[in-house]
């Protein structure tokens, strides 16, 4: 996905070679601060692919490049207003195609005279014809620019239920897979804040649910199967899952990484990548990964590596597991790089702002 001053386009690359197969303008793009509408994931089923951008723009292609169907999200379900532009992925699970959008309930930059209240929901689509099989109003009491959010929707399996995790608002959510509706709410937050906004995905931590506090406030562990007291008036009657750790500093930006039973945070402004084991409750290390920028790109897990990447491209390299070793740094160049390094077929696959590379060993 990309966005260029010709739209926002979906684009097909050959592995082999990085040759553009094709390339189709799928919507017309806005820039909104240093964000573009092509910040959401792609997903695909091996079929076909889904392309979902921050204007609400929709589209499913074959892999040939033909359009199967599209439509504008925004249209049948108003602007998306997000402060720093809409970027959550769409999640393929379940025969359903989900989005979700949390949202200010009034739009950033409304024109005058035409404010319209704005409701934030969780989208179930057919992925088969893009008509939605369901819409979940998700209702909060979290005020102004807290009530946005960047995360991603989660799959994860409840006591036996399919179901998915929605995290923004002051709120994460749980609801079933099948209905959309709320098995269970969890407030991560003690008091109201204006700012609050929430950038990194919750995530499944073997049989526990990992969510995040904004602006690196701090990262904890639900238990999904043991009830906790309910935090306020609008937490359901039954109550919250139950506590189960809690970190007091985390990222404002990157999303967790739960690989081989070790949980992985990355604080980007800190520089600083901590090893939890979440079975013992034991901080296993910590390490300060140096560098010229920030990182906002999520670290990575394959190989038994840890691949961390910063918005200047400058690759760190550790050794996954209980034992602190750096193995490699190395750049990739360019600037504002915040997308994550995606791992297939025994190649690395990273993005600058201008450039896709792929690293394998020949």
């Amino acid at each position: 996905m990309a966005a260029t001053k010709r739209g926002l386009l979906g684009i097909c690359i050959d592995r082999k070679d990085g040759k553009v197969l094709w390339q189709k303008s799928l919507g017309s793009g806005r820039w909104v601060m240093s964000n573009n509408m092509a910040s959401p994931s792609p997903v695909t089923d091996g079929k076909r692919v889904f392309f979902l951008y921050g204007t609400g723009d929709l589209a499913s292609l074959d892999f040939s490049g033909k359009v199967i169907w599209s439509r504008s999200l925004e249209k049948d379900y108003g602007r998306f207003a997000v402060k720093f532009g809409y970027s959550a992925s769409p999640l393929l699970h379940a025969g359903k195609l989900y989005i979700a959008v949390l949202r200010r309930d009034m739009n950033y930059r409304m024109p005058s005279g035409k404010r319209v209240r704005l409701d934030s929901f969780l989208l179930a689509l057919d992925p088969d014809t893009g008509k939605t099989i369901w819409k979940h109003v998700r209702t909060t009491n979290a005020i102004a620019e807290s009530q946005d959010s960047y995360s991603s929707p989660i799959p994860c399996r409840i006591g036996g239920t399919d179901a998915i995790l929605v995290g923004g608002a002051d709120y994460i959510t749980c609801h079933d897979a099948h209905t959309g509706k709320e098995i269970w709410r969890y407030r991560y937050v003690s008091r109201k804040h204006f700012m609050y906004r929430l950038v990194p995905s919750p995530l499944v931590t073997g049989g526990l649910v990992c969510g995040i506090v904004p602006r690196g406030t701090s990262v904890f562990g639900l238990d999904p199967l043991k009830k906790g007291k309910p935090f306020d008036e609008a937490q359901d009657k039954s109550g919250q899952p139950a506590l189960a750790w809690k970190l007091d500093k985390g990222p404002d930006v990157c999303t967790p990484l739960y690989y081989k039973g070790l949980l992985y945070v990355l604080d980007g402004q800190r520089k600083e990548l901590t090893c939890l084991d979440l079975a013992e409750q034991e901080l296993i290390w910590q390490k300060t990964l140096g560098g010229r920028t920030v990182f906002r790109a999520s670290p990575t897990g394959a190989d038994g590596k840890i691949y961390c990447i910063n918005m200047r491209g400058e690759v760190t390299v550790l050794a996954a597991g209980r034992k602190l070793k750096e193995l490699a740094k190395f750049t990739m160049g360019g600037r504002n790089l915040m997308a994550s390094i995606a791992a297939a077929d025994g190649a690395l696959f990273i993005r600058s702002s201008t450039q896709l590379y792929c690293i394998e060993k020949k």
